[in-house]
C-alpha cells in the first residue's frame, strides 16, 4: 500500500490532472489515494490493538499514562508553545506512536 501511494505521488499523475484541469481524473486520484491511506490507518488500528492486547495489565497502566502525558504535550505544543525543529520532529515521532496527529 505504502508503495502504490509513494508511485502515486512519484508519477505525478495528480499534478498533471490539476494543470489540466481535468476534473475527473483529480477525483479519481484522490478517491484511490483516500482508499490507500484508508487502507494504512486500518492496518496500523488493528495492529496497535493487538500489541495493545498482549501487554500485561501493568504494561497498559503505564501505555495509558506516557498516553495521557503525550496528550497533554500535544495540547500545550498546539496551544502556542515555540519549539526547536529537532524537539517538535522528535514530538511529532512520539504523537504518531502514540495515535495522534500533529497539529496545523
Amino acid at each position: 500500500m505504502k508503495r502504490q501511494l509513494t508511485r502515486l505521488a512519484a508519477v505525478g499523475a495528480v499534478t498533471a490532472a490539476v494543470k489540466a484541469d481535468n476534473k475527473a481524473q483529480i477525483d479519481q486520484l484522490s478517491a484511490e489515494r483516500g482508499k490507500l491511506i484508508g487502507q494504512l490507518t486500518t492496518t496500523r488500528t488493528e495492529a496497535m490493538a493487538r500489541f495493545y492486547h498482549e501487554l500485561t495489565p501493568q504494561q497498559r497502566a503505564k501505555g495509558d499514562q506516557i498516553h495521557q502525558r503525550l496528550e497533554a504535550l500535544y495540547r500545550s505544543a498546539c496551544g502556542g508553545i515555540a519549539l526547536s525543529a529537532r524537539i517538535a520532529e522528535r514530538f511529532q515521532l512520539l504523537a504518531s506512536w502514540a495515535g495522534l496527529t500533529m497539529c496545523g
